[in-house]
């Protein structure tokens, strides 16, 4: 690659975004969050636990109703993703990890915006869906 003066340029206005977003409050609000959840004795127990009783049941879910007890850990599975979902911490973090990701995803179509109108931008979220984001990249 030839770097030119234009690369340099846009190199430095990368790591000079790259520096607000570290920066900004979405981003401490995540890190925050992210190392709650890691402290959080308790939220890392129901986290392995569902984990636990996840790999279990992937295990036997291809054969469905004719698996012994599918519908037993099938049950257990969404009462402890329910559960998981549900705590404090975990939900803390999952509502700063939205946030963020949605910003994100934001400065991805302004940034596609910018160089033309015509391309697409996936922004891996199904409840954002602007002119950018069509069918078939979500």
């Amino acid at each position: 690659m030839i770097i030119t003066e234009n690369s340099v340029a846009l190199l430095e206005q990368v790591d000079q975004l790259v520096a607000t977003l570290a920066a900004s409050p979405l981003f401490q609000t995540y890190q925050q969050a992210k190392k709650a959840l890691a402290a959080d004795t308790v939220a890392q127990q129901k986290i392995a636990a569902l984990q636990t009783v996840n790999e279990a049941f992937v295990a036997i879910k291809d054969y469905g109703q004719y698996a012994p007890d599918y519908q037993t850990k099938r049950r257990e599975l969404r009462h402890l993703k329910r559960e998981v979902t549900l705590w404090p911490t975990v939900a803390a973090f999952k509502r700063a990890e939205m946030d963020l990701q949605t910003a994100l995803d934001e400065i991805g179509i302004r940034l596609a915006d910018s160089i033309s109108p015509d391309i697409k931008v996936a922004t891996g979220n199904p409840f954002y869906v602007t002119s950018h984001t069509k069918k078939h990249c979500r």
